[in-house]
């Protein structure tokens, strides 16, 4: 691929919502078809370092939280490297 795929990304960080560190907005594109991603979310591991995760809902009956799209772990890597790099840099 000639350019990147992960063309934009719009972190916003908010205070007091839990473990919740920034939300960000993420733009694929996928040979040429653009995608976006919602609500990728930023939050501390058990370990004190920044982790990064997919949108997600909670079951109303469960309370369990679960992943609303499914992606490659390669793609998800990749994501979470542009997220972290991108709220380390201040962008």
């Amino acid at each position: 691929m000639p350019h990147d795929p992960l063309r934009r990304l719009t972190p916003g960080v908010w205070e007091g919502c839990g473990r919740l560190l920034a939300l960000a907005v993420v733009a694929l594109d996928v040979n040429g078809v653009e995608l976006t991603l919602q609500g990728v979310r930023v939050m501390p591991g058990q370990d004190g370092v920044l982790t990064v995760h997919g949108p997600a809902w909670r079951h109303s009956d469960t309370g369990r939280w679960h992943p609303s799209v499914l992606l490659l772990d390669e793609l998800s890597r990749a994501i979470a490297d542009q997220v972290l790099a991108m709220i380390h840099d201040g962008r």
